[in-house]
């Protein structure tokens, strides 16, 4: 049981910490804590796969999810009712038991960024950009899905 402080990120919200993030979350054994300092750290998708571990945002922690969609790769995954490939979530546990995220500190996932997409996307009828398109061959079908966005009209 140790605790480890994430010195090795990088303040300032603009560094992307996702590989010095995803490091430290590897690292952990159970019983460990990880304390995240004050400070801005941007990353994109990460990955939890623990048992008995603490993460610790200290106050004036803020952990920024980056608002990039190529930062978030294909999980399979349940959404809207239908089993598919999706987005990674910006905090993805899995596998995992007994995990304590505690502190004063903030989990930003850039929610408006991700809302402002959503309206865009909802008036499209098919997929568009390379992303979308990769998307879309990974669930052959979900035209005829009886849920699920996608772009569609629902």
């Amino acid at each position: 049981m140790a605790t480890m402080r994430a010195i090795t990120l990088i303040d300032g919200g603009t560094y992307n910490n996702t590989e010095r993030f995803q490091t430290l979350f590897d690292d952990l054994t159970e019983g460990d804590e990880l304390v995240i300092p004050s400070g801005v750290y941007a990353t994109g998708a990460l990955t939890l796969k623990k048992h008995n571990v603490t993460i610790t945002l200290e106050k004036g922690c803020r952990i920024q999810f980056i608002p990039d969609p190529e930062l978030y790769p294909p999980v399979y995954t349940r959404w809207e009712g239908v089993n598919c490939w999706a987005m990674q979530p910006a905090l993805l546990i899995t596998d995992s038991s007994h995990i304590r995220l505690r502190g004063e500190g903030i989990l930003d996932g850039s929610g408006s960024w991700w809302w402002q997409q959503a309206v865009v996307k909802k008036k499209q009828s098919k997929p568009i950009t390379d992303l979308e398109h990769s998307f879309a061959h990974l669930n052959p079908g979900f035209e005829e899905q009886a849920s699920g966005g996608g772009g569609r009209k629902s």
